[in-house]
């Protein structure tokens, strides 16, 4: 049996301040249809921007889920856990601890998980990067955006082009990435500008932007 509910984060959900009444509603939407079939609808690049990280998070707690289900089933074939004959039953129904601590799980699925992890991080980063100008102090600012909420990086990638439009006074220069970066520029009051909506620019930048 499938799951009948999904859980939006609301520090995620953030994004929803920077879209319209219509833009919004359509957002709501394509995350149920996505839920209900599977399928991913048809949508502009700036959308698919701000819709991709609400994917991969339902992506990774339905496969969290699928396992817990999984235990359990084999658990239940097996009768439950298995008990010692040779002890009486508590009254107070409290389940003694165990002899023995378990040893934390460190099998090669963690392994697996953190390269996926770090390589989805990778990714975004290389977005971020190929967007911005000036580009000074890489290692400096792929350590930075590794301490960076995930919201706070989505809300970097769906507005960083609006603000390289945005100029002050004509001679005006840009911070270099890192001052952006340390400055939570991204929180800027920026007048509204139309985001670029070219899926093939994304796709030059990083072929596997729609993975993480």
């Amino acid at each position: 049996m499938g799951k009948n509910s999904f859980l939006l984060h609301i520090d995620s959900l953030v994004i929803l301040d920077k879209m319209t009444d219509e833009q919004a509603g359509k957002f709501i939407k394509i995350l149920y249809e996505y839920k209900k079939t599977g399928i991913m609808p048809e949508c502009d690049f700036a959308m698919d921007m701000a819709i991709t990280p609400f994917i991969n998070q339902f992506n990774r707690d339905d496969e969290t889920y699928n396992k817990v289900v999984e235990r359990n089933r084999g658990n239940g074939l097996s009768g439950g856990r298995p008990k010692n004959p040779d002890k009486p039953k508590k009254p107070s129904g409290l389940i003694e601890n165990p002899s023995k601590p378990k040893k934390a799980d460190n099998d090669n699925d963690n392994d697996n998980d953190s390269d996926t992890d770090n390589e989805k991080e990778k990714n975004t980063f290389e977005v971020f990067w190929n967007l911005y100008d000036n580009k000074t102090d890489r290692k400096k600012c792929e350590a930075k955006w590794a301490t960076l909420k995930v919201h706070e990086k989505e809300k970097i990638l769906v507005t960083v082009e609006a603000f390289k439009k945005h100029k002050p006074f004509p001679t005006y220069r840009h911070p270099n990435p890192l001052t952006y970066l340390n400055g939570a520029r991204w929180n800027d009051e920026l007048p509204t500008v139309k985001i670029t909506e070219t899926k093939k620019l994304v796709t030059e930048l990083n072929p596997d932007l729609n993975k993480w």
